[in-house]
């Protein structure tokens, strides 16, 4: 009796023996199906063992069913959801949950997967049962009721199967919740297809065969379905028949099935890039068998977990989907089965070659701008640019083509997964404009070591000068070697990926420092010039002769001790300058400048003073 299963799972759990207290739950749910606290306590026992907070959700759903005001089972689904791996991907509705999708496809670490990781749908009549059972462990949920069938679709990750697999449970064929309306049947079973790499359809006996059977449908739906995806994306397909009397019994199915699935195929209308496309081209076909549960529950059970073992390494060469093609890297499923179903939602052609190209193309280049804006903030490459400015030091190359290549091979390496055009297509403008960035900071190296190696030349010349060296020869000797420093100093940090050269601040460089010299040395020509002008005047006489009112004046200025001759008139050389037009001014001004040759051999002549009447 119920009350009796129950006790016994009462006295398990508080024994902490909770596999016995979920066995001993589950039968009394079989025996009481409408009672909410049978429901609730398997809940506890699974959200107990193992963590299996997964089959607590199942519980307390089932039990929230029968009981919907139940605020205990309300707080608790709230709880088991937060810590389980499950999610209801879509809803009645349509609704397709994006956040809660990205939730737990974070939970079960699918990013990290890259391609390695499957996907498994389950279709047809109870498919929850087999939901249940390939994601949690061997004793779960088989007392559910005929007609309570999955709404939507639901999703979780299998328990104990690697790699990694996701298993989808699509909203059964058997509820009454659509009646008539088949539009989300069709929708899903194309969804299922075009996310899946193993679909997995739940079919009994009895309907094996049988031309107006139930799983008719169905199979058109599924096999007209992969040829809206455009390209032979190949998909295994698992028949589970259910309700064998006997296992001897799975032969005369399997020869039955494959008639009809083939018969079905032939029959549907087809593009015609695929009339002649063999069905095997699209679909690997496999046929297994259970036997009735309530009449053989340990050999069913063994035989679901015999089944549910050949999805471990399925991927795998010889796997169930070891030859599966055109996989989205689990970093993008989100995005993908997202895009999928709007395009399905929407009654669009789904055209998946074209869906991937785009997938392929949205994520390069979400890659490529977050590799080019970690380039640009990269700590360690500002650090040795500014290093170079100053110290150019011959393992700087070296270092920086390190940062260069580590940012492209993470680039290689995230869409790794992606089509190879579309991802060397998008390499391109990445490394480009690295390049730019990277022509930037060495040319501004350049400038840097430039501005440094003028200053090092001035100083190298002014010492030369210092020293009396000949300006010609010391100006060409420091520019020489100021030169040579400036191109080993630039050898050491150009980047020859960034294709930069020196050409420009090499001739900024020469033409400052010919600038320099020259002015350098017309500097010491002026002061040169002065000195002799100096002492060209200290050297001469200046006489200035006046005639006012008709009388003439002579001064004479000598400088004392100059020419010890001049009272002698014997001057080195003489010359009188006359104003002729003295005679039409009041005053007549006769200015003579005498002027002698200096040691120096210079001659300055014609330098008048003019006076201005008194």
């Amino acid at each position: 009796m119920a009350n009796e299963a129950k006790v016994k799972g009462n006295a398990a759990f508080s024994a902490g023996n909770y596999a016995d207290a979920i066995r001993h739950y589950t039968e009394a749910i079989y025996l009481s199906p409408d009672d909410h606290v049978l429901y609730s306590n398997r809940s506890a026992a699974y959200a107990s063992r193992l963590q299996n907070y997964s089959d607590a959700v199942s519980a307390y759903k089932k039990g929230l069913e029968l009981d919907p005001a139940n605020q205990v089972l309300q707080s608790s689904l709230r709880e088991a959801r937060n810590e389980s791996f499950e999610t209801h991907l879509i809803e009645e509705d349509g609704t397709l949950n994006g956040v809660e999708l990205d939730k737990f496809l974070k939970k079960v670490n699918l990013a990290e997967c890259g391609l390695d990781y499957a996907v498994v749908s389950i279709m047809g009549p109870q498919s929850s049962v087999f939901y249940a059972k390939f994601h949690v462990h061997v004793h779960v949920h088989f007392a559910l009721p005929l007609g309570k069938t999955t709404k939507g679709i639901w999703m979780a990750r299998c328990a104990d199967i690697e790699p990694c697999t996701l298993v989808m449970d699509v909203e059964g064929s058997d509820g009454e919740e659509r009646k008539d309306d088949t539009a989300f049947e069709r929708r899903s079973g194309l969804f299922a297809l075009a996310v899946s790499h193993i679909v997995l359809i739940n079919m009994f006996y009895t309907s094996v065969g049988l031309e107006n059977a139930a799983s008719k449908p169905l199979l058109e739906n599924v096999l007209q379905g992969v040829l809206r995806l455009f390209s032979p994306r190949k998909t295994t397909l698992m028949f589970v028949v259910r309700d064998l009397v006997e296992m001897t019994q799975l032969d005369i199915c399997k020869r039955d099935l494959m008639k009809n699935i083939q018969k079905i195929w032939d029959s549907i209308p087809k593009p015609e890039r695929h009339k002649r496309t063999p069905l095997s081209t699209f679909f690997n076909i496999e046929v297994e068998g259970l036997p009735n549960f309530m009449e053989k529950k340990d050999k069913f059970k063994e035989q679901v977990e015999i089944l549910r073992q050949r999805f471990n390494r399925s991927i795998a060469p010889g796997g169930l989907a070891g030859d599966r093609r055109d996989t989205t890297p689990g970093s993008d499923f989100s995005v993908s089965a997202q895009r999928i179903w709007k395009i399905i939602k929407e009654d669009r052609e789904l055209d998946l070659p074209k869906h991937t190209a785009m997938i392929a193309n949205i994520r390069c280049e979400e890659i490529v701008a977050k590799k080019l804006k970690a380039f640009d903030e990269n700590e360690e490459r500002r650090q040795l640019e500014e290093g170079a400015k100053t110290n150019p030091s011959p393992g700087f190359r070296k270092e920086y083509n390190k940062i260069i290549n580590s940012c492209l091979d993470g680039y290689d390496k995230e869409t790794e997964y992606y089509d190879e055009g579309v991802r060397s297509e998008k390499r391109k403008p990445l490394k480009e404009k690295m390049m730019l960035l990277v022509q930037s900071a060495v040319q501004s190296i350049f400038a840097h070591i430039g501005s440094r190696t003028l200053e090092e030349f001035k100083e190298a010349f002014h010492n030369a000068f210092k020293k009396g060296k000949n300006a010609k020869v010391a100006a060409d000797n420091c520019k020489e070697a100021w030169m040579k420093s400036f191109d080993d100093r630039c050898a050491d940090v150009i980047v020859e990926q960034a294709i930069c050269n020196t050409f420009e601040e090499r001739e900024k460089l020469q033409r400052a420092i010919d600038s320099y010299v020259e002015v350098k040395c017309l500097q010491k020509e002026k002061k040169g010039l002065e000195k002799v002008v100096a002492i060209g005047l200290a050297g001469a006489a200046i006489v200035t002769v006046g005639v006012v009112g008709g009388t003439a004046a002579l001064a004479a200025g000598v400088m004392s001790g100059s020419f010890p001759a001049l009272a002698g008139g014997a001057l080195p050389a003489a010359a009188v300058v006359v104003d002729t037009a003295a005679t039409a001014l009041p005053n007549a001004v006769v200015t003579a400048v005498v002027t002698g040759a200096t040691a120096a051999g210079a001659l300055i002549a014609g330098e008048s003073v003019a006076f201005s009447p008194h």
